[in-house]
């Protein structure tokens, strides 16, 4: 039986179980302060570098500053992350081991 064509799927309902489980935790420190960074205008900070930041103000602009919104995009990566890791599998080796 290939299981290929399963990937995407199991890849996208893992992505709204983690969608759905965001909210759920209180912000850590680090996230804190990255929220913080987040609405100052500043290109760079130095535990967070630029990316995050940038992050978080969209995502919190789009969904307010709360849990959801500072980690929005957080699952969003990983199913790219993953979908690219599986990609790479793919070309290296065989459909069975990838």
């Amino acid at each position: 039986m290939i299981r290929q064509r399963f990937i995407l799927l199991a890849l996208g309902v893992l992505t709204l179980a983690r969608l759905a489980l965001l909210p759920l935790a209180e912000l850590s420190p680090v996230e804190a302060h990255a929220a913080l960074c987040s609405q100052q205008l500043d290109l760079w900070h130095p535990i967070t570098g630029p990316l995050l930041p940038l992050l978080m103000r969209l995502g919190s602009a789009v969904f307010g500053l709360n849990e959801f919104g500072v980690r929005f995009f957080a699952p969003l990566l990983m199913l790219g992350s993953g979908w690219l890791v599986w990609k790479v599998s793919l070309g290296l080796f065989d459909a069975t081991t990838a």
